[in-house]
């Protein structure tokens, strides 16, 4: 375990409390790459793809986003070297990329 860290005090925080606000940009975009997913995915479709995509995504889900971003920087219950911590922390933000690109 690491050392104890300072936090912010969140005592008076409520997850009940608070507007849920639509946005309309992001929701037709998400559709829109919904319905071309759905459309177009099976015409491109290979196995070997696929399991391309089953490889980097546990890279970049698996190892650098719950490994090195929330374990490690989040909760801070993870320790291991500086160099192999950036690593960690660079695929989990790949993840977040390649998501956002897709």
């Amino acid at each position: 375990m690491r050392n104890e860290v300072w936090r912010v005090d969140g005592s008076g925080a409520n997850a009940s409390d608070g507007n849920v606000v639509w946005a309309p940009t992001k929701s037709i975009w998400n559709n829109f790459m919904l319905l071309t997913a759905i459309l177009l995915g099976p015409q491109y479709f290979t196995l070997g793809a696929f399991f391309v995509f089953l490889g980097l995504s546990y890279l970049t889900l698996l190892l650098g986003h719950a490994l090195g971003m929330h374990r490690c920087l989040i909760h801070k219950s993870f320790s291991c070297p500086k160099p192999f911590e950036r690593l960690l922390v660079w695929q989990g933000s790949m993840h977040k990329n390649c998501m956002f690109i897709w």
